[in-house]
Order: C-alpha cells, then structure tokens, then sequence
C-alpha cells in the first residue's frame, strides 16, 4: 500500500512538473514574443520616426522632380548592397525624411526588405544582423505591403530519395512552409507554400483552391476552399457546383472570391462571396465566362475584386462584393490580347488595367478612364504593360516590356502625376525572366521597379532593381 501511495505521488509529482514545464515554455516563447516585438517597435521609432506633423501632399506642387535612390542590375550588385548592416545608408537617410509621408517610408521599408529576402534569402533582424535563410522559394503573402513572407523549404527541387515536407492534396503534391515577418522572426506554420496563394496582410488567414492543380482548370472535378491558418492548421470546404474556381482573399481578410470558371461548352460563370469563417454569403451571377487566374485581384476592404474573361479580346470584369453585382466590364483597345495583369488602387478606388494590352486606369467612382496609348502593344508581339497608381491616382506608374525577337528586350517606364507626364526612361534587358512591374507607394512618393514576383519567384537574375522618389517644388 506504501508503496502503492509513493508511486501516486511521484506520478503526480511528475505531471505537476510537466504542467509547470509546458506554462514555462508558453510563458518564454511569449515573453521572447514581446521582447521581438519591442526590439522592432524600437527599430521603427528610430529609423521611420513620425513626428505627427503632417506633409505637403504632391498635389499641392506643379513641378516634380524624379530622384533614382538605388539601382541593382543582378542579384550579386544587390548582395553587394547589403554587405553591412541594414539599412543601407540611402535607405537610412530616405526613412528618416519626415517631409515625406510615413505611411509611404513604413511601405518602403516593407518593399525593400522583401525584396532582399526573395532575391538573397536573407531577413535582417532590428539589430541589423543578417539571418539567412535556406529556401527553395520566399515570396510575399499578400503583395501590396509585404509584411509577411512564405518561406517554401528547400526539398522541391532535391534528389527523389531525400525528405522533403510535402502536403497531400486532392490531385498532387504541395509543399508546407512557414511565415515570417520582415525581421526574419518565424510568426507561424502553413499547410501550403505556394506562389500565388493569398494571405490576409496581418497573416491570420489564408486561402489556397484544391483541386486539380495546374494551369487548365477541369469542369467535371470538385474543387475545395482551402482555409489556412498561422497555426499550421486548415479547413476544407467544398464548392457546391463542380468545376475550376480561382480564390482570392481582402488585405483585411473578411472577404474571399471565387470565380467559377465557365466555357460555352461547360456552363456559366459566377462569384462566390465568403467570409473569413467560412460561410457562403452570396453568388453574383455573370452573363459570360470567367478564365483561369493564379491569384484574381481584390482591393484592400474586399470591396471590389476582378477576373479576367473569356472574349476575343481582352477583358476584365470588375465585381462588387458588398453588393453583390457586377460594377465594370473592360473593353477590347484595338491589339490588346490579354487583360491578365490588373490590381487596385490602395484606397479600392481605382482599377488598373495591364497585360498584353493598351494600359488604363479606371475610377470606380465615376466611370472616367485614363487611357495611355504608348504602352499599346505592337502587332505580332508580346509587349506586355503593368498599371499601379496610388491614392487617388495621384500618381501613375506604367512598366512596358517590349521583347524584341532578334535583339535585346527593354522597358520603358513612365511616371504620372494625375495627367501630366513627368518622367520616362528605357531600360535595356539582356535577358528577360519575367514580368516587370513598376509599384507606387501610397501617398506617390517612391516607385520601386522590380521583376513581378507574383508566381514567378521574383528573382532579380539580369533584370533590374531600382528605388526612386518624387519630390515636389514650386
């Protein structure tokens, strides 16, 4: 019986020290949680101070001035760039202009970072130390703020006999992966790492369509909504109608978008409306039919959102999803081809209108459209033009890949303010990788010229990387 009681007790003993153990290990990662999170609270106090005084807004200038602030030309120029610790002093000097709006020195910061992190695998903690990274892939969840970033593990590419993390999906393999803030700190798990998935900007949701995966969808498989969680964790939930479907999902992460696929052949289009729990709130029917797209864009509040269309030209439909009705449907501008890359304004004011086609820039408001006829593709080409404007459409910025057949491709870029034209440059471009967009921050006062990293990996490889920034004068 003694004995029988001593072995109680020590079984007791030792579950009391697994509980203290566990409420010691919770209690430390929060406490190394908080202690991150004061160290970056820190670094931006001192690097992006904010004094609260208002800045003049460009529309206030007549003239303008276009500064290049950093330029890399290949991957080894920006691991050059970075060889001490961050930030850079251009970078420095830029964060710490209180002329210039916060909101648009916070983005650059973010842009900035990302862009180190795919290209170079490399996170800089606030104390500017280096943490690099081995990854088959790092790319942004959601792609407007990049303040966080998916890293895919190295495994994807390595021999057959070696372990690699993998997913089991409907039809196929996907890779796991993890997410982690801009200071290289590992914030949480995901059940699926690839390129073209949508994350909320504050990572708590994600959205991945399972199916099958690949670039033709097929109209007689079921297709699921994949809800993904920080934790690792996810819910399926499936379509009620069979068929391909394209997700996205709002920077706030109320609202998700489904766009049923549809042919002559195969049935009519729609929009499925979701909410972050997962419940169906509305179908907006369409009297057309909605093509494949990796990843269909949406604006900041999930109040509009966009696919493109099967026509003979170029189409873009735009969606109201409060509303549940459809607001906008583009139209074909002579040799266009494709409408496939389009995106909103920050406020979701603004539509921009890219791909193989004549660039415009719509406002949802009103119904004006800004037409730029000099990114117009050439016939027999496959010139290809990416839109951003900021808020408002203070500023424009347009990014034309023309890709010569026997000779060096170049890019023409152009910067706008509101109608006026205040800038221009063409690029060379040795060897073309991708798409190359030119992105406007906020309030218009920087533009960051990269390879779009939207599912082709955003490495830099031979084409360029460049910072500037508007400034006004009178």
């Amino acid at each position: 019986m003694r004995n029988r009681v001593k072995e109680k007790v020590s079984i007791r003993t030792l579950q009391a020290g697994i509980l203290l153990l566990l409420a010691s290990s919770a209690y430390s990662a929060g406490l190394i949680d908080r202690m991150h999170s004061i160290a970056e609270q820190a670094w931006e106090e001192k690097y992006i101070p904010d004094s609260g005084v208002p800045t003049t807004p460009l529309t206030e200038y007549e003239d303008f001035e276009v500064t290049e602030l950093f330029r890399a030309v290949t991957i080894e120029e920006l691991e050059a760039s970075i060889a001490g610790a961050y930030p850079m002093a251009w970078l420095e000097e830029t964060l710490k202009d209180e002329t210039i709006p916060w909101e648009d020195r916070y983005w650059l910061d973010r842009r900035v970072r990302a862009a180190i992190a795919q290209n170079t695998h490399t996170f800089f903690n606030p104390a500017g130390s280096p943490l690099h990274i081995n990854a088959d892939e790092i790319f942004p969840g959601e792609y407007y703020w990049r303040e966080h970033l998916i890293v895919d593990p190295e495994g994807v590419y390595a021999p057959e006999d070696v372990a690699r993390p993998v997913l089991s999906t409907d039809f196929g393999f996907t890779d796991s992966g993890y997410i982690m803030n801009p200071y290289g700190c590992r914030i949480g798990n995901i059940a699926i790492a690839e390129n073209g998935m949508s994350l909320s900007r504050d990572a708590s949701i994600g959205v991945y369509v399972s199916g099958l995966n690949g670039e033709f969808g097929r109209s007689d498989y079921q297709y699921y909504a994949r809800l993904l969680y920080p934790d690792g964790s996810f819910i399926e939930i499936p379509f009620e109608d069979i068929g391909a479907y394209s997700g996205t999902i709002s920077a706030d992460g109320n609202v998700l978008a489904f766009f049923k696929q549809g042919a002559p052949s195969t049935g009519t289009s729609f929009v499925e409306i979701m909410d972050r729990n997962g419940q169906f709130l509305r179908r907006i029917p369409f009297d057309g039919y909605f093509e494949y797209m990796r990843k269909p864009p949406i604006s900041s509040d999930g109040q509009y959102a966009s696919c493109m269309v099967l026509a003979p030209g170029a189409y873009s439909a735009v969606v109201n999803c409060y509303e549940g009705e459809n607001t906008l449907l583009t139209e074909h501008t002579g040799t266009d081809v494709t409408t496939l890359h389009c995106s909103f304004s920050p406020d979701g004011n603004f539509f921009c209108v890219g791909g193989l086609t004549k660039a415009r820039v719509i406002n949802l408001n009103s119904g004006s459209e800004y037409v730029y006829p000099e990114t117009a593709r050439r016939e027999s080409t496959n010139d290809k033009t990416l839109v951003s404007c900021s808020n408002s459409r203070i500023v424009t910025a347009l990014a034309t890949l023309r890709e010569m057949r026997d000779s060096e491709s170049y890019l023409e870029l152009r910067v706008y303010v509101s109608d006026s034209e205040i800038f221009s440059e063409t690029i060379s471009q040795e060897r073309v990788t991708g798409l190359i967009s030119a992105e406007v921050s906020p309030n218009g006062s920087f533009i960051l010229v990269s390879p779009n990293s939207y599912g082709v990996g955003g490495c830099i490889k031979s084409n360029s990387f460049i910072v500037m920034s508007i400034a006004g004068r009178r």
